[in-house]
């Protein structure tokens, strides 16, 4: 002998299938939300990695004319030095020359140390112009130097600055992400909420065709009023309209 399953497994397995359809819904849209969120973090991540490409390009570019710098700085460092030290051998040589021509007392002797020692002070002198020249190319150097590492530094902090903004950013998306959730989820209840007041509203009007159907059918069994009493009460119901002079 078979019996059939009981009416409240029967709903209870309906139930069960509806919350199923429910879930795998709610799953599939979990799954694209996590999806867009996963593109939007690939897209600043791509930024990112393109900013953090530039940057080191531009560090590269600076690094290498900052060690172009240096090494000419090192090289003027070392002409500058040469400079000097001829310039004190010339010196010396020159101090050498007096004595010579303190110590010979002839016209021409004298005449020829003067040449010379013009000769050598004329020397003398475009070799401190030479010295003056590269000092001021040198100080040329260093303040194009100073500047690099001055905007090196700038990029650097902007970098950093961006890297906030991205942590901020991500942030705040999570926050507008979870204020999404709970909005969908405020607006599935007063959803149920409208369903509920519409399926009231509808057994109310049900109720009321019901009730009027009643009436109509009371009110035939128990015959119409008379004109005179349905004349008075409708007069009773008409609003009164007062006209002014």
């Amino acid at each position: 002998m078979q019996f059939g399953r009981p009416t409240g497994v029967v709903e209870l397995e309906q139930e069960k299938h509806l919350l199923r359809r429910r879930l795998d819904t709610a799953q599939g849209e979990y799954e694209a939300r996590l999806l867009e969120l996963h593109n939007d973090i690939k897209h600043l991540t791509t930024r990112i990695d393109s900013k953090d490409n530039s940057v080191k390009q531009r560090d590269e570019e600076k690094a290498g004319l900052i060690a172009e710098l240096t090494a000419q700085n090192s090289r003027l460092t070392t002409q500058l030095q040469q400079s000097s030290a001829t310039e004190a051998a010339l010196l010396a040589q020159l101090e050498g020359l007096r004595d010579q021509c303190s110590m010979r007392k002839t016209s021409l002797q004298l005449q020829q140390s003067s040449a010379t020692e013009a000769a050598l002070l004329a020397q003398l002198e475009g070799l401190r112009d030479q010295c003056s020249m590269r000092k001021t190319s040198l100080q040329d150097h260093v303040y194009s130097l100073e500047s690099l590492k001055a905007e090196l530094a700038l990029v650097s902090d902007k970098k950093a600055d961006l890297e906030r903004r991205l942590t901020t950013s991500l942030s705040d998306k999570e926050q507008l992400m979870q204020q999404l959730d709970e909005a969908n989820d405020r607006l599935a209840a007063l959803e149920r909420q409208l369903k509920e007041q519409e399926m009231l509203y509808h057994n109310t009007l049900k109720e009321l065709e019901r009730l009027q159907r009643s009436h109509d059918t009371l009110a035939e069994r128990l015959g119409a009023p008379d004109a005179a009493d349905a004349h008075d009460a409708t007069a009773r119901y008409e609003p009164t309209v007062t006209l002014g002079v």
